[in-house]
């Protein structure tokens, strides 16, 4: 489950630069990592990073940068660029497995 394992992988990033969470989402699948080196992650998380003193803030922060929106490029991105379409029902019904 790609989106869950990055969902995963930014609740504990917050002592991880930008190169070491793009090196765990290529771990994770290396078409998240594509995605996120074209939205410019590089660029974004030490921005997001910043100013913050606690994960709460920065979990917040990252929610605002990858919200619904964002997930929804990134899913439509992978369906396009590595994954083809499935039935809808059998999505779920593997998703629940």
């Amino acid at each position: 489950m790609i989106l869950k394992d990055w969902i995963a992988l930014m609740m504990q990033s917050f002592h991880l630069s930008e190169n070491q969470i793009l090196s765990q989402a290529r771990e994770i699948d290396p078409g998240l990592a594509d995605f996120l080196a074209a939205r410019g992650f590089l660029s974004v998380w030490p921005k997001i990073r910043g100013n913050l003193n606690d994960q709460k803030t920065l979990e917040r922060q990252f929610h605002a940068w990858f919200d619904g929106f964002e997930t929804l490029k990134l899913v439509n991105y992978l369906t396009k660029e590595f994954y083809p379409r499935v039935n809808l029902f059998c999505a779920v019904q593997k998703m629940l497995e």
